[in-house]
C-alpha cells in the first residue's frame, strides 16, 4: 500500500516536472515565434515604402513566411523558416547591392544603416560595395539629381517635386514600433564622415580583390551559420529535399535566371560550390559579365518541370559561355542552342572561357571528388577539351575527362552538373 503511495506520488512529480519542461519551452518557442514575427512585420513595412518593382514582388513572399512562422510547432520547424526567412533577406539585399558581402552578412544591421544615411543624405554611407564602381556610380549620379528623394515612397515628391532644403529631408526608415532596434530618427545623425569603425567607411582603394575576398567570407560564413546540413533523399529523378540552403539571385561573380521559378535551392555543397566556383572565376576574369545559373531545386526537392531531374538539390544548369565575334566576352543569358560551329547569331562558343570553368570544377572545394557528372552536347565537350589540352595542363584535363560528358538531348546551350549526395566537405 504504502510502495503504491510512494509511487503513486513519484509519478505525479515526474509529470508536473514534464509539464514544467513543456511549459518552458512552449514559452521559448512563442517568444522566438513572436520575434520572428516582428522581424517579417519590420521588413514588411520597409519594403512597402521602397519604390521598386523587384522588391514589391517579393514582399509578398513574406506572408508565406509569416503563416510559416505562426504554425510552426516546434524548434526545428521554426529553425527551417528562420533560415528561409534569412535567405529571402539576403536575395533582397543582392538585388539592391549585388556581390555586396557585408549586407549578406548581416541583412538587418545594413537595412539599419541604408535608413540612417537616406535620413542624413550621404548616399556615400550607402555604397558598401568597397569598388563595385557600377553600384557607386549609380548612386554618385543619383545623389546628383536628386534621384535619391524618391526612393523611398514615404519621402515625398521624389525627382519631379519641389527641391528639398536641410529642414526638409527624406523622410527616414524610422522605427516607431521597436521592431529594429536600429533605425533612427533623421535628427539622430549627424550630417559627417563615417570614423574608422563605421561599417559604412569606404576605402576608394579597395577593388576587385577586396570583392572576391569578401566573397569568400560571406560563402564560410553561410557554412558556418547552416544549423542543419542539408539532405538529399532519393534519386536526383525521383527525390526531396530536406534543410535546403538557397542561392542568392545575385552574388559576386554570377546571377541566377529566373528567380520567379523559386528553383534556387540545393544541398550545402550544391550551393556553396555554385558560389565559390562564381568568385574564383570573376576573379581571375574581372572584366567578364559572370556566369549564369539556371534551375537547381524547389525549396523541398520533389518535380521540377521541363527537367527530368533537379529533384533534391543536387542538380544545376549553367549556360555556356560566350564572347562576340572579335572574341571579348559577352553576357549570355538566355537558353537558347549554340550550332555545331558554336554559334549563335552574333555570338560565340567561348572556348577559353568555358574551358577555365570545367577547370574551377575541377578543383573546387565543395565538389572535389563527388562530381558525379558535367554533362554537354558533344561538340561543346569536344571544344572544352581541345582548349585544355592546348594549355599543356594534362592533370587538369584528365580531370575534366572523367566528369564532362557527352549528353546531346537539350544540352546544347548549358552545362548539367551533378554533384554526390550527403557527403561532408570535411572529408575531402
Amino acid at each position: 500500500m504504502r510502495l503504491g503511495l510512494v509511487g503513486a506520488i513519484l509519478a505525479a512529480a515526474l509529470s508536473l516536472e514534464a509539464l514544467a519542461a513543456g511549459v518552458c519551452h512552449a514559452a521559448g518557442l512563442q517568444e522566438r515565434r513572436e520575434r520572428a514575427l516582428k522581424v517579417l512585420g519590420g521588413w514588411q513595412a520597409v519594403l512597402g515604402r521602397v519604390d521598386d518593382e523587384s522588391a514589391r514582388d517579393r514582399s509578398s513572399v513574406l506572408a508565406v513566411l509569416k503563416e510559416e512562422v505562426e504554425a510552426a510547432r516546434s524548434a526545428e520547424e521554426l529553425d527551417e523558416v528562420e533560415t528561409r526567412l534569412l535567405a529571402w533577406k539576403r536575395a533582397v539585399m543582392a538585388h539592391f547591392f549585388p556581390g555586396n558581402a557585408r549586407a549578406q552578412r548581416d541583412p538587418d544591421r545594413m537595412l539599419a544603416a541604408v535608413g540612417r544615411a537616406w535620413a542624413s543624405r550621404q548616399p556615400r554611407k550607402v555604397d558598401w560595395t568597397r569598388g563595385d564602381s557600377r553600384t557607386r556610380g549609380r548612386l554618385e549620379d543619383a545623389a546628383g539629381n536628386g534621384a535619391l528623394d524618391g526612393l523611398y515612397t514615404g519621402g515625398g515628391n521624389g525627382p519631379a517635386g519641389p527641391p528639398r532644403s536641410k529642414a526638409d529631408p527624406v523622410a527616414p526608415l524610422s522605427d516607431p514600433e521597436g521592431l529594429w532596434g536600429g533605425l533612427e530618427p533623421a535628427t539622430a545623425v549627424p550630417p559627417q564622415d563615417p570614423g574608422p569603425s563605421d561599417p559604412g567607411r569606404q576605402d576608394d582603394a579597395a577593388g576587385p580583390a577586396d570583392d572576391y575576398e569578401q566573397a569568400l567570407k560571406f560563402i564560410a560564413a553561410l557554412e558556418e551559420e547552416k544549423r542543419h546540413p542539408s539532405v538529399a533523399v532519393g534519386p536526383t529523378s525521383n527525390g526531396k529535399l530536406k534543410f535546403s540552403m538557397e542561392l542568392p539571385v545575385e552574388g559576386y561573380g554570377y546571377a541566377h535566371l529566373h528567380p520567379e521559378r523559386r528553383r534556387n535551392y540545393g544541398t550545402d555543397n550544391m550551393v556553396l560550390g555554385l558560389m565559390w566556383l562564381a568568385a574564383k572565376f570573376q576573379k581571375a576574369h574581372p572584366a567578364h559579365p559572370g556566369l549564369r545559373y539556371g534551375d537547381l531545386s524547389a525549396r523541398e526537392g520533389g518535380e521540377v518541370s521541363g527537367h527530368k531531374t533537379h529533384e533534391n538539390g543536387r542538380n544545376a544548369d549553367i549556360l555556356f559561355l560566350a564572347a562576340d565575334a572579335g572574341g571579348s566576352p559577352a553576357d549570355n543569358t538566355t537558353f537558347q542552342p549554340f550550332d555545331r560551329n558554336g554559334a549563335r547569331g552574333r555570338l560565340r562558343f567561348d572556348a577559353a572561357g568555358n574551358w577555365d570553368v570545367m577547370a574551377l570544377v575541377a578543383e573546387n572545394p565543395y565538389w572535389k571528388g563527388h562530381t558525379d557528372a558535367v554533362l554537354a552536347g558533344g561538340t561543346f565537350r569536344q571544344l572544352v577539351l581541345r582548349h585544355g589540352r592546348q594549355t599543356g595542363d594534362r592533370e587538369r584535363v584528365a580531370q575534366a575527362q572523367s566528369f564532362l560528358r557527352a549528353f546531346d538531348e537539350n544540352h546544347d546551350d548549358h552545362y548539367h552538373v551533378q554533384i554526390g549526395a550527403n557527403y561532408r566537405r570535411s572529408e575531402l
